[in-house]
């Protein structure tokens, strides 16, 4: 198993009179060696054999272990064939029911409320437009902040608070954080 072959690759000598010559002193030496093994024991032939595989598992290990990393990095990488939009949507519908087996009946019917096509749609549609994350921190900052300083305003002055300023603030700093992100791009795209 761990036989290695001794190429030369400086001076490649494959010619057959090379080659012919080496078959013949290896026979030269062959019979040598035959005739000392016959004259070993049957002990002494034991301990040979078995410090020989004793070598041979030795080197062994080393090719094993690379084997199986091989192996399993290639089980890995197995190439996977296309995946279309069908194939995604049968593969969403069934985790979607194997989920829904385990919840109770409520929380099974507003999974199916959420997972319906015209909510989907909205959300997605939404995501795009309407939910931008900095907006809506923006809005939220300039509410509180807002809101805070009316209610104070409010305390010490004297006069009714009013809820509607709460989400007017709210529009407000959306509008403003929305504004900020749009220049942001455009300054990256103008530098880029």
């Amino acid at each position: 198993m761990s036989e290695k072959l001794n190429v030369n690759i400086e001076a490649p000598n494959d010619s057959p009179e090379n080659s012919k010559q080496h078959h013949e002193k290896k026979h030269e030496v062959e019979p040598k060696h035959h005739e000392s093994h016959h004259k070993l024991s049957a002990h002494e032939k034991q301990e040979q054999l078995d410090a020989i595989r004793q070598e041979v598992s030795h080197e062994a290990q080393p090719i094993n272990k690379e084997k199986i990393d091989a192996t399993s990095s290639e089980k890995t990488k197995a190439p996977q064939g296309p995946i279309n939009k069908e194939l995604k949507n049968m593969m969403r519908a069934r985790t979607l029911t194997r989920i829904r087996k385990e919840l109770k009946a409520p929380d099974k019917v507003l999974s199916k409320v959420i997972h319906s096509k015209p909510v989907e749609t909205a959300s997605a549609i939404g995501e795009k437009t309407i939910a931008r994350p900095k907006g809506l921190l923006g809005g939220a900052i300039i509410a509180l902040f807002g809101t805070l300083v009316t209610l104070y305003m409010a305390k010490h002055y004297g006069f009714r608070y009013n809820l509607l300023l709460f989400f007017m603030l709210f529009v407000v700093g959306y509008a403003i954080a929305t504004l900020f992100e749009f220049f942001m791009i455009a300054a990256k795209k103008i530098k880029n």
